[in-house]
């Protein structure tokens, strides 16, 4: 297991490159009362601008989306969407529901046994990646640990620091390409 914890880079003025990987990513977005509905549309921004990047319309890279608070709730699985205007178009429809509790290792351990599976599209030759989003309530709690441990690679976004989300596409992008 690799874990990535990404706070922003530096500034730095370079254009932001495609993908182009095999993955199947799954993105994890927080929704608890702590997360606004404006830092929420920055999130989903932040996501419609990184998939718009991925290769998803040849099939190298498939895309999910849960958000989760008190209860995790799945936006779209990895074998829903097939091009980037799907994907794209589930994103802008996925609504805020904030809720005051927070069950992280609950989202983690949901997406570990019911997203990455061959029934939700999982497609086990190729790498996972869980893109993580949230204002790090809870980030590295014992039960987050434990429900992280089969998941191939991690990467955690911490959504107080998306103030440039193009630095943060920029990091992600070489993240993953890595």
């Amino acid at each position: 297991m690799n874990i990535v914890v990404a706070a922003l880079p530096p500034l730095a003025v370079l254009p932001i490159p495609s993908v182009d990987c095999r993955a199947d990513i799954v993105f994890v977005v927080d929704e608890a009362g702590s997360i606004s509905s404006s830092v929420f549309s920055v999130v989903m921004s932040f996501l419609s601008q990184v998939v718009s990047r991925l290769d998803i319309d040849t099939g190298n890279t498939r895309v999910a989306l849960v958000t989760y608070s008190r209860y995790t709730r799945v936006a779209f699985n990895l074998n829903a969407h097939s091009s980037i205007k799907s994907v794209l178009s589930a994103i802008s429809s996925v609504s805020h529901n904030s809720a005051s509790s927070l069950e992280t290792a609950a989202a983690f351990d949901y997406v570990r046994t019911r997203m990455l599976t061959s029934a939700a599209g999982d497609r086990h030759s190729v790498r996972n990646i869980v893109v993580f989003v949230t204002d790090a309530g809870e980030v590295l709690s014992y039960q987050l640990i434990k429900a992280m441990v089969s998941i191939e690679f991690i990467v955690l976004f911490i959504a107080q620091y998306l103030l440039s989300v193009g630095r943060v596409i920029r990091y992600f992008v070489k993240t993953i390409v890595v």
